[in-house]
């Protein structure tokens, strides 16, 4: 007898005329919503109590242990928006906010450099050799531009953009093609790295350049965060950082300050030199604002790996103005806080069980507790 399919339908004379109904279990509950507002504080320290089982052998009554948390004084940040430093601006002109013609001159200038040294020194095609002209600011933009319509419509092939969209009224592809074969960012045969380098030395003036825009375009809310953020890099290179089960899961990793999907700042990270500005597994040292049992602050330093000291580095940046970063378990722990503090900086966000500064009474009930 052949199978029936999976998806065959079953005949109406097979099926039950009522439908099939499943008795709520105490896993199906439909759990109650907490109004947070009407939360009362003797109810949570309640809560957080553990029963202590009593002595063998004893009449006396189980202990209740208390494990409420500690009294604190509510810190209400403003809630500021951000606002950016320029309105009513075009396409190009925003554009041009943060390739601005410092930006355009160092790619005009070490492009006509890095060429003049390759024509020189490599035995190139006679096509390259012949028709090279040095380019200026204005090429520079459109082939930038260029670049952006790429992004924005995707061909299978690269000629195709000027057979059907027409490029060619901008640039002709030949002379893209001359300018993309000799394109850089920093001419080494000219301008060679100075000694203790960085690994993205080539690309540090014009991303100097572009996050002191960043900063200055736009004044970020009172609530913004830090993450990690990847971009997209296909070649071969020891500083690339590979991550599973991500939208991104080869290129270069950024650590960044971001406000309302607006990058404000950021740092580089290398998978064999660590984050920028820091060493590898080097500790540094910040000052921590906390308090004795008795409420009294002391003035104390906390040595931070460049994990956590890279939130502290991003915040340093911030204007001198009210703000709450939110931070997922990778970065939040009690120094961390505690130094941010110390700046006049608020945090939220998530935490690990095993993080450093946790309330060990805590780690015992929330295991105990998988729930919670």
């Amino acid at each position: 007898m052949q199978r029936p399919r999976r998806d065959a339908r079953i005949p109406f004379r097979y099926r039950s005329s009522s439908p099939l109904r499943f008795s709520k279990t105490e896993d199906h509950r439909k759990r109650r919503r907490i109004d947070l507002e009407s939360v009362d504080r003797n109810d949570v320290d309640q809560a957080l109590a553990v029963i202590a089982p009593a002595p063998e052998c004893s009449n006396e009554p189980p202990q209740l242990i208390s494990t409420e948390l500690p009294h604190f004084k509510a810190n209400h940040v403003q809630n500021r928006l951000g606002h950016s430093h320029y309105t009513n601006l075009s396409e190009i002109a925003f554009f041009e906010l943060f390739f601005s013609d410092s930006v355009v001159q160092i790619l005009s200038k070490e492009t006509n450099s890095y060429a003049e040294s390759k024509l020189r020194t490599y035995p190139l095609a006679s096509w390259e050799r012949c028709y090279w002209v040095p380019t200026t600011l204005a090429e520079i933009r459109v082939y930038l531009g260029i670049h952006l319509h790429f992004g924005l419509y995707h061909l299978a092939v690269r000629e195709d953009y000027w057979k059907i969209h027409k490029l060619g009224q901008f640039m002709g592809y030949g002379r893209f093609k001359r300018i993309h074969r000799f394109f850089s960012l920093n001419d080494e045969n000219t301008t060679p790295p100075p000694l203790n380098a960085p690994w993205f030395h080539r690309i540090q003036r014009v991303s100097d350049l572009i996050r002191t825009a960043c900063r200055n375009s736009y004044t970020p809310s009172s609530h913004i965060t830090i993450d990690e953020a990847m971009v997209a890099f296909k070649g071969r290179s020891k500083h690339t950082v590979k991550l599973k089960n991500k939208p991104i899961n080869n290129g270069y990793k950024l650590w960044c300050l971001g406000d309302h999907r607006y990058i404000w700042s950021w740092l580089f990270h290398s998978k064999v030199d660590g984050v920028e500005t820091f060493t590898k597994s080097q500790q540094t040292s910040w000052p921590q604002k906390s308090a004795n049992s008795a409420g009294e602050p002391l003035e104390k330093r906390a040595s931070l790996a460049p994990t956590y000291a890279l939130v502290l580095r991003l915040a340093q940046q911030l204007p001198k103005l009210e703000f709450c970063i939110y931070l997922d378990n990778l970065f939040l722990n009690l120094p961390v806080a505690q130094c941010l503090l110390a700046m006049g900086i608020y945090c939220m966000g998530t935490t690990r069980k095993k993080a450093l500064g946790f309330p060990s009474n805590l780690q015992g009930y929330l295991e105990n507790n998988s729930e919670l």
